[in-house]
């Protein structure tokens, strides 16, 4: 990475800026606070990855705009595709920097991973106890993954509440 940041002087940030341009990669994900930068990144990382004879999948590259509507170009010259969303390591991240359209996405997950538990379940002979376990290591490990990094509001919290208990009642037979 430091080969790709080579020749870009990285401009002052207003006061209002929290972090400087952070640059991370895996896959393809570069994060700047300009277009200028951002551009410069992904022109030196393309450049830097023919040295090894790797080639950027543009297929797959998008861009985020947050604040923003430059466009930033591939190495074939044309804009790379804009979304508003994409996911990236398992999060949803989406440029207007909301927590619900991530949390739906990962309630909608982890409901669906205990409904195919509980189909499991019917038809196996697994005390509650287990159930429990296997509740906590598989349902709340994948509606739980990252949200600690996420600003929720009342209402968010109020959802992530509601969904722990209705799925501990079923379990126990609770209804």
């Amino acid at each position: 990475m430091e080969h790709a940041k080579r020749g870009i002087s990285f401009s002052e940030e207003p006061p209002y800026i929290v972090t400087p341009d952070l640059v991370y990669t895996d896959d393809t994900m570069l994060l700047a606070s300009s277009a200028e930068t951002a551009q410069h990144l992904l022109d030196n990382v393309s450049a830097a990855g023919k040295c090894y004879g790797l080639e950027l999948n543009l297929g797959k590259t998008v861009l985020l705009r947050v604040r923003g509507e430059a466009d930033i170009n591939g190495a074939d010259g044309k804009p790379l595709k804009v979304q508003s969303q994409a996911v990236d390591l398992g999060s949803l991240l989406a440029t207007s920097g909301e927590a619900a359209p991530e949390l739906n996405r990962r309630l909608g997950e982890a409901s669906a991973c205990f409904d195919s538990l509980s189909d499991v379940w019917k038809h196996a002979s697994i005390s509650k106890m287990q159930k429990y376990r296997i509740y906590d290591a598989c349902v709340v490990s994948k509606l739980m993954y990252s949200l600690d990094f996420m600003w929720l509001r009342k209402a968010h919290l109020q959802n992530l509440d509601a969904f722990g208990p209705k799925c501990l009642r079923q379990i126990s037979g609770i209804m």
